[in-house]
């Protein structure tokens, strides 16, 4: 998968204590896919994912770099407080996912507008106004009078 939602310029950029070398940018690109894998993972019901390169939220790229900033920061910190942090912008960004996942905030694209969801696994059910046919839907008239059974039978005698 190829890293669409971060770059790993914008992590070093974002985290200045980080060196910009080849180890720590071999170490960020894989912390952007394993992040994009999740955050994937927590929308793909709701929505089509993975989003295109062009096509990506700027709430998924900041929720992205939050994301691998907290696991890339976890790889490197030497002090508590830096661990704790970066858990703390991991867990940051999983909490937004979840707000997204559960349809209490919904996803923007670069010009404003509201994304669509999928609809493929989304059934709209509803007993409202639901009048009962003939009485059978309330438990106690499942049993059958012999006037709707000659009525069966004559509907079967008439096919």
């Amino acid at each position: 998968m190829a890293n669409i939602y971060a770059t790993t310029s914008s992590i070093i950029t974002t985290t200045p204590w980080l060196k910009d070398n080849t180890a720590t940018a071999a170490v960020i690109t894989e912390r952007i896919t394993e992040a994009q894998g999740i955050i994937d993972g927590k929308l793909a019901r709701r929505y089509s994912v993975p989003f295109s390169a062009t096509a990506v939220p700027p709430a998924i790229r900041s929720i992205c770099r939050s994301m691998v900033r907290g696991m890339t920061v976890e790889s490197y910190a030497t002090y508590e407080r830096h661990i704790d942090n970066a858990l703390l912008e991991y867990q940051r960004g999983l909490d937004q996912l979840q707000q997204y996942q559960d349809r209490e905030a919904d996803l923007i694209n670069t010009a404003g507008s509201l994304i669509s969801e999928k609809r493929s696994d989304i059934f709209w059910s509803s007993t409202e106004d639901y009048e009962n046919i003939v009485d059978l839907d309330d438990e106690s008239n499942w049993a059958m009078t012999e006037d709707q059974a000659d009525d069966i039978e004559d509907k079967r005698d008439k096919q």
